[in-house]
């Protein structure tokens, strides 16, 4: 797994729940070439808190946090003298997702005004222009205020206890095979697995042997209110592990684990194999 920049910074907006001071951290990073994003803290008098994160485009209220703690990075690009046209066009095509016919007046814009974003995302872009032929300069100007700043965590609403629930992506490492690493990463999606496979399939993750739990619980990030925490941890069953929190957001969400785990469980009638908790 490849680690690019990465950067964190405190997010404070004003609680939901009882109007105080909520703090969080807001950070950004870059693995194998993809964006990832997380938002996590809460209120310290009332006790709410709140998880998120997810891949590709970065919300606006996560960048913001980190350009008023860092500052912002102006990234100019032009293509090399030795880059064709066509190469040209087709990268700025590829990086921005913009049409034929915008593609010149693109160009003009990178030359001249730049692209404006925090360092990890100009860091991503610079990567993507210079591969596809590009000379590209970064200018990383200081932050607007040396004072603590409340960032606005989305536009006209303050970050939903669910995230989930306004459209922002919940990701976590699916079920795997043993031998092959943590899982890939794959959205929750409440109310994706048939109900009646609920209690079985739930039933099934808790009787899986721990290989290892922390002490203390993590807040849930589908979580519809302050005080819903899942477990932390991995278990087994000798052919398959998984993240302990799959049993909590399986039975009380109706998360659908990948479709072959599924078939796996269902193959063994539900029941877990001797020498796990069942």
């Amino acid at each position: 797994m490849d680690h690019g920049p990465g950067a964190i910074a405190p997010l404070f907006t004003t609680c939901t729940r009882c109007g105080a001071e909520a703090g969080y951290h807001a950070g950004v990073c870059v693995i194998d070439g993809v964006l990832h994003w997380s938002v996590e803290g809460g209120c310290e008098v009332c006790g709410a808190g709140e998880v998120a994160c997810g891949r590709g485009e970065v919300p606006g209220h996560v960048s913001a946090a980190l350009i008023a703690a860092h500052g912002e990075v102006v990234l100019r690009a032009e293509p090399l003298p030795g880059t064709a046209a066509a190469r040209a066009f087709k990268t700025v095509r590829e990086v921005f997702g913009v049409p034929l016919a915008e593609v010149r007046g693109r160009l003009r814009a990178l030359a001249a005004e730049g692209e404006r974003g925090t360092e990890p995302e100009t860091a991503l872009l610079a990567a993507r222009l210079r591969e596809g032929g590009f000379a590209v300069t970064l200018e990383a100007r200081e932050p607007p205020t040396g004072e603590k700043r409340f960032v606005p965590t989305s536009p006209g609403r303050s970050w939903p206890a669910n995230p989930a629930a306004h459209g922002l992506p919940v990701l976590t490492a699916a079920p795997a095979r043993v031998g092959r690493g943590r899982g890939r990463e794959v959205p929750l999606v409440p109310g994706s697995l048939p109900e009646e496979l609920r209690e079985p399939l739930a039933d099934y993750l808790a009787a899986g042997r721990v290989l290892v739990v922390a002490a203390g619980l993590a807040p849930d990030p589908l979580a519809e209110g302050p005080y819903e925490y899942v477990r932390v941890g991995r278990a087994t069953d000798g052919t398959w592990a998984w993240e302990l929190a799959w049993e909590q957001w399986v039975r009380r969400r109706g998360c659908a684990p990948p479709e072959e785990f599924v078939r796996h469980v269902e193959a063994r009638g539900f029941v877990p194999p001797p020498g796990t908790n069942g």
